[in-house]
């Protein structure tokens, strides 16, 4: 693991990297690497068949079918190359940040242009990770809680919740209660095509990181709480779509309204 949150960081640190040029501290590069292990992980088939063997008996209870094979899998195994490089067809954006309690920060996540219209299989992942003061006294002894949400903008500019995140995405792998636990959250969503996006070519998603005091009065409002993102969109390798090209043609993923 070691090695590979070394190449990771070497990789994004390089010529015409994401971080060409800038001094990342130890604790932003370990922190990166943090979200980019976990955002890089799958389930192997060996987990996905145990999932279709637990949802029979379970009698089709996708939450405790996933609960049960999260017991032994996780996120799932490591593909270190997907720490260092985008997916095949996709394309894989890091960003980092400070929150303090009950504040919140977006980033504008450019949409692929060549999506719109397109009936395609896609998957959206994403992963924050961060570093919570602790107090031992208490049962939830992680005091800060960070979680991601999507938003869509409406008629007048203003910003809407968007269950779909822009795509019209369902839960893949892990439900709510799973992806909050520890201080890695991460959502990976799905959907098979079925209906087609539709938006314009200047369109982003808005995803809110928002941290909140998950151990019940512990968190004080002056700690400073340091995170890394990480978002991963790809489609079918049938699609004939260079997402990657189109997000990095796009792509300048900045904090905006920090601390609102």
């Amino acid at each position: 693991m070691l090695f590979a949150r070394n190449q990771c960081i070497l990789t994004l640190s390089e010529t015409d990297g994401p971080y060409d040029g800038i001094d990342l501290t130890t604790r932003d590069q370990a922190l990166i690497a943090k979200a980019l292990s976990v955002n890089a992980s799958r389930w192997p088939e060996a987990a996905i068949t145990r999932y279709q063997r637990e949802m029979v008996r379970l009698n089709g209870n996708h939450s405790q079918a996933r609960e049960e094979v999260c017991r032994y899998y996780g996120h799932g195994m490591l593909n270190d190359a997907l720490m260092r490089e985008a997916p095949d067809y996709g394309a894989t954006l890091v960003g980092t940040g400070t929150l303090r309690k009950d504040q919140a920060a977006i980033f504008d996540v450019p949409m692929p242009p060549s999506l719109a219209g397109e009936r395609v299989g896609r998957s959206m992942l994403v992963t924050i990770a961060w570093f919570s003061p602790v107090l031992a006294t208490r049962a939830r002894y992680r005091l800060a809680l960070l979680e991601a949400v999507a938003h869509s903008h409406d008629l007048f500019g203003g910003l809407v919740d968007d269950d779909g995140w822009a795509l019209d995405l369902k839960v893949g792998q892990l439900n709510k209660n799973i992806i909050k636990r520890g201080t890695v959250w991460s959502h990976r969503m799905i959907h098979n095509g079925a209906t087609v996006p539709n938006f314009g070519g200047d369109k982003v998603l808005p995803i809110r990181v928002q941290c909140r005091d998950g151990s019940g009065g512990g968190l004080s409002p002056d700690d400073d709480i340091r995170f890394a993102l990480a978002v991963t969109l790809e489609v079918e390798s049938e699609a004939d779509l260079d997402v990657h090209a189109e997000v990095q043609e796009r792509l300048r993923v900045g904090i905006r309204n920090p601390g609102g």
